[in-house]
C-alpha cells in the first residue's frame, strides 16, 4: 500500500506497507517501542513498531 494511502488511515489501524526506512528512533523511555519513518515514491509515513 502506498504511503499516500497509509496517511489517510486512522490511528491504531493495522496496515501493510512497503518502502525504505529513512529514520529510526528508539527512545530510552519508550519501553521497547521503536518509531520509524517509512518512505516510498508517494511520500513518507511515521510508523510505530
Amino acid at each position: 500500500m502506498p504511503a499516500s494511502t497509509l496517511r489517510t488511515y486512522r490511528d491504531e489501524r493495522l496496515a501493510r506497507g512497503c518502502g525504505l526506512f529513512t529514520a529510526r528512533q528508539r527512545p530510552g523511555t519508550a519501553k521497547g517501542v521503536m518509531f520509524v519513518t517509512l518512505e516510498d515514491e508517494t511520500g513518507d509515513v511515521n510508523v510505530i513498531v
